[in-house]
């Protein structure tokens, strides 16, 4: 980075409320106020919860994203606030479908970490296949730091899927496996979005509380949908089952070229959310276009659309 950049970068982190819970740990707000990160920071080891301290770490194992600088700051100039809060799920985490509530995915992450999450690990059980149904199944174990071990499973196929998450059933079935266990650790009895089944499921939808406008009621299911292929798994890793054969394709199966139109308000809402978590900036998206598809960004179709966000899910 350049000292212009690293100048700005330090400039914002000194706007961050920065919250002690011990000599080591953080929680540092985001420029937005909306979600909290959680720093570790003792005797010269540090590391950060925020997708750009994940992005960059490898390239530069020196790399301080801005909410570890908030607390090196803060504890330079003495502003930590020393505050013990109890963990709590937010409001905006919880949707509700039909007169019922479910919490969103990203919300037992939070939680998780307020509380305490140490790991979590993922093993494919199932690869879908024409033999099962094209159906996965995926086993999560999640450990927390006080020791506790919790084991749960996750299946999904084209019955209990949406269109728009079908093609991904490996990774929908590790994102159910995920929360049923983060449920049991943060002791939260409200099934998670991301476990319901096909679309006639989960209409209508309204978000409870938030100070965003709530969207149409399909588009926002579609994009709730959407991002259960593309939550960041962090401390997680995928171990792929023995002797088992990927599916077939189906022939006739549409690629994302075929649609020419415009893209989707879906898309482009799925491609800043991919962006904003792995700490890309709008003039890292319009290289990376240029780049990969060889056009600009406002000249992108649906099918291009498409291929950005994977571009974008494989850069992490």
């Amino acid at each position: 980075m350049t000292s212009d950049e690293l100048e700005k970068r330090d400039l914002r982190s000194q706007q961050l409320q920065v919250y002690r819970i011990n000599d080591a740990d953080y929680f540092v707000e985001s420029s937005k106020g909306m979600i909290s990160y959680k720093v570790h920071f003792n005797n010269g080891h540090k590391s950060c919860s925020c997708g750009d301290y994940t992005s960059n770490k490898q390239s530069d194992p020196e790399f301080m994203c801005k909410h570890i600088l908030a607390v090196v700051n803060g504890n330079g100039h003495n502003k930590i606030n020393i505050v013990k809060r109890k963990p709590r799920l937010d409001e905006r985490w919880i949707t509700s479908i039909k007169g019922k509530d479910f919490v969103v995915y990203s919300g037992l992450l939070d939680l998780a970490h307020q509380i305490g999450l140490q790991s979590m690990e993922v093993e494919v059980e199932q690869y879908p296949s024409k033999d099962n149904g094209n159906e996965a199944i995926c086993k999560a174990v999640t450990h927390s730091n006080d020791g506790q071990v919790f084991v749960d499973y996750g299946d999904a196929n084209p019955k209990n899927t949406s269109s728009m998450v079908v093609n991904h059933l490996i990774r929908v079935a590790s994102t159910r496996a995920k929360a049923r266990t983060l449920r049991d650790m943060t002791n939260i009895g409200m099934t998670c979005l991301e476990e319901l089944g096909g679309e006639e499921d989960v209409e209508p939808v309204t978000v409870k509380k938030t100070a965003a406008k709530t969207k149409p009621i399909k588009k926002e299911v579609k994009e709730a949908a959407k991002n259960v292929a593309s939550e960041p798994e962090k401390k997680s890793g995928v171990k792929a089952a023995k002797n088992v054969k990927e599916p077939e394709k189906p022939s006739d199966e549409k690629t994302d070229m075929e649609s020419n139109g415009k893209p989707s308000s879906a898309q482009i809402n799925a491609i800043k959310n991919l962006a904003y978590r792995r700490g890309l900036k709008d003039d890292d998206i319009n290289a990376m276009t240029h780049e990969k598809l060889k056009i600009p960004f406002h000249e992108l179709s649906a099918g291009q659309a498409g291929q950005l966000i994977k571009l974008i899910q494989q850069s992490a």
